[in-house]
């Protein structure tokens, strides 16, 4: 069962690829090729609650964070213990050894109440830099774990995602209750005004280069909602958002595609459904769904919550029992 993954190449000196996954409390390296758990360690008390992970390239470094629910004074979820508001917060954790060689608390942070960060993305062209979204974007320095988390609404924490354009030098981040996408510019820093998604609720997000560069060479936004439609919208250009329904109908529980991932390798992008258990394929360039995980080919999907890529190979990150699948 995992949260969330990297992959990690091989180096110049010799050490070989490896991925590096996270669950609550624990984190594992696996062999890229077959899957097999090469070693663990726990790096928070809690074994439960929700983490995520980067991998900061320039420092060869792990960031993990972890999070929760807050408080039931913020009229959502329990009241969480002690042990668990004290890990929440920043990881930079060695991702050979898996030993934590720093921690910053998110109150440290600035987060007030100490709500946990959620998703995160890693930019080294942007200030080796990592961003976090809650639903408002947060910057912190991959090395020190230092920065200022940004103030959260009061119906947070809830589920968000966050992405960087490296072409514009912006990063975003979805807010699926107030139905927008919060910016910010990366140099100099400094809040845009958000992008409307009225008539949605944006769950995942991320960056995709645009298929048809002669015509435009800005970037394309994708976003996943709760209905199972994914968007798409062209980075200073578009003025309103199109997209294609996924074509699931569930009457309970609804599609919930956390997560959406464009491959660099195949230039497709990947659209997890947790819920349906199914992983979802687009061409960027036809706009369409051109193929569907699982086939009758492959193994079957438990949970999956994102999507990994290697150089070769497709995997599906699963909060089931298998926490890795190949998918293509």
């Amino acid at each position: 069962m995992l949260d969330s993954a990297v992959y990690i190449p091989p180096d110049d000196f010799g050490n070989p690829a490896f991925i590096v996954g996270v669950r609550g409390g624990y984190i594992f390296r696996f062999d890229p090729a077959t899957f097999a758990l090469l070693s663990s360690a726990r790096f928070c008390s809690p074994s439960f609650g929700d983490s995520a992970i980067c991998w900061d390239s320039l420092n060869n470094k792990v960031i993990v964070s972890f999070w929760n629910e807050q408080s039931s004074a913020t009229g959502r979820g329990q009241t969480p213990s002690t042990d668990t508001q004290d890990a929440r917060g920043l990881y930079r954790i060695n991702p050979t050894s898996l030993v934590t060689e720093l921690f910053a608390s998110s109150a440290s942070l600035g987060a007030t109440p100490p709500q946990g960060i959620h998703n995160l993305v890693y930019s080294h062209p942007l200030g080796d830099n990592v961003y976090s979204g809650s639903p408002q974007i947060s910057v912190f320095d991959s090395h020190l774990l230092t920065g200022t988390c940004s103030a959260p609404l009061a119906y947070y924490p809830i589920w968000t995602d966050v992405a960087v354009d490296e072409v514009n030098g912006f990063a975003y981040a979805t807010d699926p209750i107030g139905q927008a996408i919060n910016v910010i510019a990366t140099t100099p820093p400094g809040a845009l005004s958000p992008i409307s998604t009225a008539g949605f609720n944006p769950y995942g997000i991320c960056v995709v280069p645009n298929p048809v560069p002669a015509f435009s060479a800005q970037p394309w936004l994708y976003v996943t909602s709760r209905s199972g439609t994914v968007y798409w919208w062209q980075i200073g250009v578009s003025s309103a958002w199109t997209g294609i329904s996924l074509g699931v109908t569930y009457p309970m529980p609804t599609p919930l595609p956390y997560h959406i991932r464009y491959n660099p390798v195949d230039g497709l992008v990947y659209v997890p459904d947790v819920q349906g258990n199914e992983v979802f394929v687009i061409n960027p360039a036809t706009k369409t769904v051109v193929a569907t995980y699982p086939t009758p080919y492959t193994a079957p999907l438990d949970s999956p919550i994102d999507v990994l890529f290697t150089p070769t190979n497709v995997m599906a990150v699963q909060q089931g029992i298998n926490g890795l699948v190949l998918i293509k």
